[in-house]
């Protein structure tokens, strides 16, 4: 079965919210295109993980924390 890989770019809550913890800002086919967020967000802390599922999108877990 063809599973299906996106890299997840994450952050704080935004200050505005009356949350805590974290949330995510942007979700990428490739990690090239992740990592470039991050260069573009510099004034912001934010990670990189890395996610795979099957093809209809089941079963999601967390492969790794890139940054």
């Amino acid at each position: 079965m063809k599973k299906n890989i996106w890299y997840e770019v994450y952050g704080a809550v935004d200050i505005n919210d009356n949350e805590y913890g974290t949330e995510t800002k942007e979700s990428f086919d490739s990690l090239k295109e992740a990592q470039y967020y991050l260069v573009k967000h510099k004034h912001e802390e934010l990670s990189i993980d890395e996610w795979e599922a099957d093809e209809n999108g089941d079963n999601a877990i967390k492969i790794q924390t890139i940054c």
